[in-house]
């Protein structure tokens, strides 16, 4: 066995006995486009939505093996009449806002548990000039200005679903029913009959904006402040070991892809390696921690373990 390997066992024990942080979903579907959460019967389940800054959180992409990939997530909103907020980030243009919008262009649906379209967003309201709405996207400004935004979304008691699909893979639905514009970002629907179907059109063929890595955010607060970078791998707005553990689970190497987390593809080349490593190091910030604060010590010897680890893997 490698020297480098050995390491990686070591490191791990370092999680074992770190916190852990809140726990972010993985979409069952990883990368393969298995359809395995492409309808509503058989959507992942994500649990009941948090009431606060907490939200529940999808690492997720869109296959770009299949055609037409959808990705269903069901949720519970329990305890009373609540405002929700659906927020799609780290896909289109993840790299860098001169990406000319590469990068998965995406469209959020929300359905009810009837299976009625209740809520959609193509592209976002926050970056239109003049802008409609005050402030900016969480967790994208300056990117992703055709990451959807839905908000905020009154949603009394009961088991909803969220969809995303590629721009052009459209729900079926007739718009028979009657329309509200939302306030920050996105439309409501009402009256609309049930059919929770989309029209299958898109090809990955024909565009790479169909295909794609995504996260997505459902919470009961704006945050007008920007949450966790994107090495915030499990969104609790740090950067510490529990995020890291997830950098490992996800490691491929260089040049071996794609991952099964593609949300650990922090430089957006199709694999996790020392590279990504590298970027989540740089933005380390400790459990709870702000940017400035000192990491707790079993953070730092992590710190220092992963460093011999990348030189370890590079020597070969």
């Amino acid at each position: 066995m490698k020297p480098s390997y050995v390491l990686a066992v070591a490191v791990c024990c370092v999680f074992a006995c770190s916190p852990t942080g809140a726990v972010t979903t993985v979409d069952v579907e990883g990368v393969s486009g298995s359809r395995v959460n492409d309808t509503l019967a058989t959507a992942q389940v994500l649990g009941v939505l948090p009431v606060g800054t907490d939200s529940l959180t999808v690492n997720g992409h869109l296959s770009d093996t299949i055609d037409a990939d959808v990705d269903f997530y069901q949720f519970t909103v329990a305890g009373g009449t609540v405002d929700v907020y659906f927020d799609i980030d780290l896909a289109n243009d993840v790299n860098s806002i001169d990406d000319d919008d590469s990068g998965l262009d995406s469209q959020l649906v929300i359905f009810d548990a009837a299976g009625s379209m209740i809520a959609f967003s193509d592209d976002n309201n926050f970056f239109e000039v003049p802008p409609d709405n005050a402030g900016t996207d969480p967790g994208s400004d300056p990117f992703g200005d055709l990451d959807p935004f839905i908000a905020p979304l009154p949603l009394d008691n009961g088991v909803y679903y969220a969809a995303l699909a590629a721009w052009d893979n459209n729900p079926s639905v007739g718009l028979e029913g009657s329309f509200t514009l939302l306030s920050v970002s996105g439309v409501s629907f009402s009256g609309i009959t049930p059919n929770s179907s989309f029209d299958l059109d898109s090809s990955i063929a024909e565009d790479n904006t169909v295909f794609g890595q995504y996260r997505l955010d459902i919470r009961t607060a704006f945050l007008e402040i920007e949450g966790g970078p994107a090495q915030d791998l499990d969104g609790d707005d740090d950067v510490d070991d529990a995020d890291f553990a997830l950098l490992f689970a996800a490691f491929t190497g260089p040049g071996v892809g794609p991952p099964s987390n593609p949300a650990a593809d922090l430089d957006g080349d199709n694999d996790v390696d020392d590279a990504d490593f590298a970027l989540a190091f740089a933005a380390f910030t400790g459990p709870g921690a702000a940017a400035a604060d000192v990491p707790e010590p079993a953070s730092v010897a992590l710190l220092a373990a992963v460093g011999v680890l990348a030189c370890g893997r590079r020597r070969g």
